[in-house]
């Protein structure tokens, strides 16, 4: 929260999610970018030094990682479109083949 008062929003939206605490001295946080990397790499010691006084543990440690993924395709045609659409909505199809409608492409 005193990272949001004072103005330092886009460290404030690194530290704010949810983190995972292993052998009770160690935070893992994910991360989605790259960017993100940098910035948490750049405010580790203060941070640190601010989370081990706040909780009398000065073995604590912080590991950050880039959380995996997926690669999203890019919808282009028509026809990749209706493809999506169906698989999404199976009724689709369903509809499409009562009504006999055929795609022209």
């Amino acid at each position: 929260m005193m990272l949001r008062n004072e103005g330092k929003m886009n460290e404030y939206f690194i530290i704010d999610r949810v983190y995972d605490l292993v052998d009770g001295n160690i935070i893992k946080i994910k991360l989605d970018n790259f960017i993100q990397q940098d910035q948490i790499n750049e405010m580790r010691s203060s941070l640190l030094d601010f989370l081990r006084s706040k909780i009398s543990n000065k073995t604590l440690q912080l590991e950050a990682e880039l959380s995996s993924q997926d690669e999203v395709k890019l919808i282009y045609t028509p026809k990749e479109k209706l493809n999506y659409l169906t698989q999404k909505y199976p009724i689709i199809d369903e509809l499409r083949k009562r009504f006999g409608l055929e795609s022209e492409f």
